[in-house]
């Protein structure tokens, strides 16, 4: 006697509920789900099903699902499979890996028997439930062997639509995981590929490129008969199916062989025509499968002598930037070979190059940038790029927007050795050319691998003399490039043996912020090395930096209180500081709530209680006298770690002189934070013990 279908219907929505579908199972309600299915009516086994969905959802169910015997279990799947309704055994994706494995082994057991019905719907329903197998990498081993690749290639075969893209769909997320992606292969499901791409209908062709868009994404090559298959589609009327086999071959080509069998197939005598194509989609898809094919040494030379470079080339005048740019990307792999290079010159790509490299896409200003770089490395095609493009050209570009576009620009000169050519550069009447190749000099001088390329064509002689032009931005930018090359201990000597310190107290009272910065850094730098702090100090220009102690602008006290204190690391320039009075100053600055103008100040007084020369006027300064001369022991009570350290190197460096410490103040200071400290740990040390 089967209970009225109002009440499966309620137990269907009380199971809905967590707490609903436990109290369903402890009742017992498993051992009458197999007759409730073989009702006759409609109803109760409809709402049967919904009840074994909601059960299956429940991580709470998942003992009771588990204790089903083996024979309950297959009856259960075969009962459901029979009214449509497999989406239960989609459900248990949100369980553990272990749990899913353990009810997904016992499943798989009867998916071949489900595949035998004949029910469209059922088949429409088992792909769902294989998809979502297969996302899981730990049951792939256990659900998809060969065997249940088979299964599912089979499907490949059924007529209606929804059950061919599913099938694709479960395929595709096997071969996500390397282990599915041999198994694929070894069910041959290429065999069956090969197939759906002859059909005469768009679906199937475009399901077979569904699929080839991931099996050749692990270590597995298709062979040159798959590859002739999809060369065929290039000619295809439908645009997607073109596009797509252009993306299944670029697929294939990432390895060698791959590329190899692309090749075999006459892709480059399709090529061309391809990159003449109506459809901006298929002409940029084309554009990388050159790219592709031109990265590996095997094929290249085919690539070249194909004529592939007068395609691209001819592509650059068209009216969409993303192709122009795609275009050029393709040439820049060609391009990267000597003999790739001459092809792509041989095909007047230069004559593009000049409007190209003023592109409103900055896309296209970034590669053909590249490009550019790309083949000025090669000595067969340097003359040629540099006889179109000359150096003064490429260092005037560097002023782009986007910083991308100007990394790019700066690849393109030091590939062209413009470097050799920067004096000339430099002595450009024209204004943006001279900041240009200003920058130019600064950037490489950043760096350790380029700076000693820098040093070698000695610019600092021209730098120095941009010091008294008359843009105030040229002098900014020269300062700047100074201080970059003062980085270094052979550019800060260049650069003193180009006079600049005769600059510095004119740099230094600027009336333009920027380069007052510019000098207190470069000032900070040429005293910092031994090679060159020597000459330094004997002209130190003390009197200025402490001026600009009183800068209205934050940024410029703080670059001169950091200069100073590295100027005071040496006893002459410690003395050069401390007979400017900068002294009567520091007070104030102590009490800055800009937290660098304060840790540089601590610094500076601990500099120059460091130096016997300068102790002295440092101890008996108004900084340190009673009641101030606890000024180190405040800073040990600051929460900023540089300050704190600043008060103790501080201590120590008075400590080191008779009578530095005299002051009982200050020790009756240091003894009272000690204890503060001490109590402090105390009571942190008392609440972790109660916890």
């Amino acid at each position: 006697m089967f209970p009225n279908p109002g009440a499966i219907q309620v137990l269907s929505r009380v199971t809905g509920d967590p707490h609903g579908a436990t109290v369903a199972v402890d009742a017992n309600l498993m051992d009458h789900v197999l007759e409730l299915l073989k009702s006759p009516c409609v109803e109760i086994r409809t709402s049967s099903c919904r009840l074994m969905g909601n059960l299956a959802l429940r991580e709470c169910t998942i003992p009771a699902l588990l204790a089903i015997p083996d024979a309950l279990f297959s009856s259960i799947l075969r009962e459901i499979s029979k009214y449509g309704l497999i989406y239960p055994a989609s459900t248990v994706d949100q369980w553990s890996i272990d749990v899913q494995s353990e009810l997904d082994a016992r499943a798989v057991n009867y998916l071949e028997e489900l595949l035998k019905s004949l029910r469209t719907e059922i088949k429409r329903w088992l792909w769902v439930v294989l998809s979502r197998l297969a996302q899981k990498r730990a049951i792939v081993p256990i659900v998809f062997g060969v065997t249940g690749c088979v299964w599912l290639i089979s499907l490949l075969c059924a007529k209606d639509t929804d059950v061919i893209s599913g099938a694709i769909c479960a395929l595709s997320q096997v071969d996500c995981w390397p282990e599915g992606t041999q198994t694929v292969f070894d069910s041959q499901a290429v065999d069956h590929i090969a197939e759906l791409i002859r059909s005469p209908g768009i679906r199937a062709r475009k399901w077979s490129l569904s699929l080839l868009e991931y099996l050749p994404s692990q270590d597995t090559i298709l062979g040159v008969t798959a590859c002739e298959q999809l060369v065929s589609l290039l000619r295809d009327e439908d645009v997607d199916i073109t596009a797509g086999a252009i993306e299944a071959l670029i697929n294939i080509a990432l390895l060698s062989n791959g590329a190899q069998a692309v090749v075999a197939a006459n892709v480059l005598g399709e090529i061309a025509e391809v990159l003449k194509s109506p459809n901006k989609e298929v002409r940029i898809a084309a554009c990388k499968l050159v790219g592709r094919l031109a990265d590996h040494d095997s094929i290249a030379l085919a690539v070249f002598e194909a004529g592939s470079c007068i395609s691209l080339v001819a592509l650059l005048g068209d009216e969409y930037a993303d192709i122009i740019q795609s275009a050029i990307d393709a040439l820049v792999h060609i391009s990267s070979r000597s003999d790739g290079a001459l092809a792509a010159v041989a095909a007047n790509v230069l004559e593009y190059i000049a409007d190209l490299l003023v592109s409103s896409s900055r896309q296209v200003r970034r590669s053909v940038y590249i490009l550019v770089g790309t083949l000025a490395k090669h000595q067969s095609t340097v003359s040629s790029v540099l006889a179109l493009v000359s150096c003064v050209r490429l260092v005037s570009l560097l002023h782009d927007d986007d910083t991308y576009v100007i990394e790019s620009a700066i690849y393109a000169v030091v590939a062209a050795n413009v470097l050799r050519h920067i004096a000339e550069v430099l002595q450009s009447p024209n204004k943006e050319v001279r900041i240009g190749a200003c920058k130019l000099v600064g950037r490489l001088a950043r760096y350790h691998s380029t700076a000693p390329a820098v040093f070698e064509v000695a610019p600092c002689a021209r730098l120095v003399s941009f010091l008294r032009d008359e843009d105030v931005y040229v002098i900014e930018t020269a300062t700047n490039v100074l201080y970059h090359i003062a980085l270094w201990s052979d550019g800060a000597r260049e650069a003193v043996v180009a006079n600049v310190l005769e600059y510095l107290a004119e740099l230094l009272e600027s009336l333009r912020k920027e380069v007052r910065i510019c000098a207190c850094k470069l000032a900070g730098r040429l005293s910092y090395h031994d090679s060159t702090a020597l000459a330094f100090c004997e002209v130190a220009p003390c009197v200025q930096i402490v001026t600009l102690l009183r800068d209205e602008d934050p940024a410029v006290i703080e670059k001169a209180i950091c200069t100073l204190s590295r100027i005071s690391r040496w006893a002459e320039g410690a003395k050069a500081v401390v007979d400017t009075k900068v002294l009567d100053q520091l007070a104030e600055l102590l009490e800055s709530p800009n937290i660098e103008v304060l840790r540089w100040t601590s610094a500076l007084l601990a500099t120059l209680a460091s130096h016997e020369c300068t102790v002295l006027a440092t101890l008996q300064s108004t900084l340190l006298l009673p009641p101030k001369s606890r000024r180190f022991v405040s800073m040990l009570r600051d929460e900023d770690l540089v300050t704190h350290a600043s008060g103790i190197i501080g201590l120590v460096e008075v400590s080191e002189w008779p009578h530095g410490l005299a002051d009982p103040g200050v020790m009756e200071a240091v003894q009272q934070l000690g204890q503060q400290v001490m109590s402090r740990f105390r009571v942190k040390y008392a609440s972790s013990s109660a916890v």
